[in-house]
């Protein structure tokens, strides 16, 4: 995550090796587990260890522990794109592990701002945008970083949505059937372990599996081009709009020269 040192920024890779997944999910995915849990468990303890009110599932005026979930998925997850994406950024940059940024097979990425191409489409090419990570990219002006920093911050609740969905309504569930039933859905807790434990769980978890999300998407973005022409690749008209070659006669089978990157540096802006 940013620690050691590197060298000269590699070649993008149009193929995910093991070293990606490494550097993605033990590298960063075990980093943000063992640091969003700790966390966590110190924010609940300081939380609920010492409160004067009951601890329970779902009464606000209490200690809520439904609410906390839900604040903490939007709270760790903007964190984690704003935090984890510049430092994969930055890692990429530097080569740290020896690290390289992955290509779009059929779709130029060029900082986000690419056309409709194959199967990724613009949205998908507008979220994974190197000015929508890359924070810590040298030579920005206060206010370049500064808006980085606010679609860094648009991409990452948006992302907390989705982990919303998918960890919410499980990390509930999982809390009524181990609390004392108190009457209808309400369910209570003792101030300590129950809720250190469950935060410790729940913030860990929730980083090791979108915090290589956010990895990958950065490696994505860090891409300043887009594969070349593979052997066996088929000339259809679809596959030379996607490299920018002739659309007349295909030819199956070959090869083409792989096309240098004309497109000069963005200065436009894009959140």
């Amino acid at each position: 995550m940013g620690f050691l040192g590197g060298g000269k920024q590699k070649p993008p890779s149009d193929r995910i090796t093991l070293l990606h997944w490494f550097y993605t999910v033990i590298w960063n995915g075990g980093g943000a587990l063992i640091i969003a849990g700790g966390a966590n468990y110190g924010i609940a303890t300081g939380m609920y260890r010492h409160s004067s009110k009951p601890v329970q599932l779902w009464n606000v005026n209490n200690n809520t522990l439904a609410g906390d979930a839900a604040v903490t998925i939007f709270v760790e997850i903007l964190v984690a794109w704003i935090i984890a994406a510049a430092m994969v950024c930055n890692d990429t940059r530097g080569a740290i592990l020896g690290i390289s940024p992955l290509t779009w097979r059929y779709g130029r990425n060029h900082g986000g701002r690419a056309a409709s191409r194959g199967p990724f489409k613009t949205p998908l090419l507008w979220y994974v945008n190197v000015e929508g990570m890359d924070l810590l990219a040298p030579g920005l002006t206060f206010a370049e970083r500064f808006r980085r920093l606010v679609g860094s911050a648009i991409r990452g609740l948006l992302l907390a949505c989705v982990a919303w969905f998918l960890w919410w309504g499980i990390a509930v569930g999982i809390m009524a059937g181990i609390g004392r039933h108190v009457g209808g859905v309400e369910y209570e807790y003792n101030h300590y372990p129950e809720p250190q434990v469950f935060k410790l769980i729940f913030g860990g978890t929730l980083g090791l599996f979108f915090v290589p999300i956010i990895a990958f998407l950065a490696l994505y973005a860090m891409d300043g081009g887009v594969a070349g022409p593979q052997a066996g690749d088929v000339q259809t008209t679809e596959y030379n709009s996607a490299y920018n070659l002739p659309r007349d006669s295909p030819q199956k089978g070959a090869v083409p020269a792989p096309i240098k990157d004309t497109h000069p540096q963005d200065n436009g802006a894009v959140v």
